[in-house]
């Protein structure tokens, strides 16, 4: 049989039961609160090592200053140009002393030490005398080709600029003796002196449209070349642009902005008497008597 409480001891016994249940739940709210504390605390050391990381990257970009070296993993060596807490930039100064590779593409960005740089130029004498190499692509970023940058590489075949470049600075490509095509991009305003000077196998030249000037010698002993175009935009001209090209049959000039002063003097000497030149017809007069001053023989034909 079972016996039931009632009266004052069934009341006791409600209450017991009330208490130890709140208890109980108590108990589950600390748990809760102590892994909710704890969960706070790793999302709290989670933020702190991204902080840490932060400043880190942040200091390291402050310690390194313009005119400083640094090397990336593969053992690339670039000089820092610009750093501060919102751009760091550098240029690509030379491969790994070890480099083997003939197909070179200069990246767009790297990151040493944390650090992320965007790599705007080539310096100057960066392969110079590189036998190594056949093809090069510079990267998204990259704004200016250094003095001598790749001077005397031999085995250079090809030759890939994005629409970045802006600048082909002095013998930037001389003496590249296995060059033969080179497409000089629209973003390109200026081709230095001798920039492709000596490059006997170059036979096709692209000048892009936005070229407004052409330095001496720049194309000058490029005995393969037959055929250029000057483009519209182009100002001044420097000394024997062509100087000892013996294959070159045509030169198109495009641009009627060419001055007495703007031109330099003998700039289209050395130019075989096989070529003929094309020049806008309301120029024709102008340029015919422009062009004998600066040094083009008068048996070349101007039509």
């Amino acid at each position: 049989a079972r016996l039931e409480k009632t009266g004052k001891g069934a009341e006791d016994a409600d209450s017991t039961e009330a208490d130890a249940a709140q208890t109980a739940t108590a108990d589950v709210t600390g748990e809760t609160g102590v892994a909710q504390t704890s969960t706070a605390d790793d999302t709290g050391e989670t933020g702190a090592t991204q902080t840490s990381t932060a400043d880190s990257a942040t200091a390291q970009a402050a310690a390194v200053k313009a005119g400083d070296t640094v090397i990336d993993e593969s053992g690339a060596a670039y000089t820092v140009t610009a750093s501060n807490a919102g751009v760091s930039e550098v240029a690509y100064a030379s491969a790994d002393t070890k480099q083997t590779e003939s197909k070179v593409v200069i990246p767009a960005s790297v990151v040493i030490s944390g650090v992320e740089y965007k790599v705007t130029a080539i310096a100057d004498n960066a392969f110079k005398g590189n036998k190594t190499i056949t093809a090069v692509t510079t990267g998204a970023y990259v704004e200016t080709i250094g003095k001598s940058a790749f001077e005397g590489c031999t085995a250079l075949k090809k030759v890939t600029l994005t629409n970045h470049v802006t600048v082909i600075e002095d013998s930037a490509f001389k003496s590249c003796t296995s060059l033969k095509t080179v497409n000089i991009r629209k973003g390109v305003t200026e081709i230095g002196s001798s920039a492709f000077g000596g490059c006997t196998k170059l036979t096709n030249v692209t000048i892009g449209a936005n070229v407004t000037t052409i330095g001496d010698n720049a194309f000058a002993k490029c005995s393969s070349l037959k055929k250029i175009t000057i483009p519209a935009k182009v100002k001044r001209v420097g000394k024997a642009v062509f100087g000892n090209c013996k294959k070159l049959k045509t030169i198109v000039i495009k641009s009627k902005k060419l001055t007495t002063k703007s031109v330099s003097r003998n700039a289209f000497s050395g130019i075989s008497n096989k070529t003929v030149i094309k020049v806008p017809k309301e120029k024709k007069k102008e340029y015919t008597k422009l062009l004998r001053q600066k040094g083009l023989s008068r048996k070349v034909k101007i039509q």
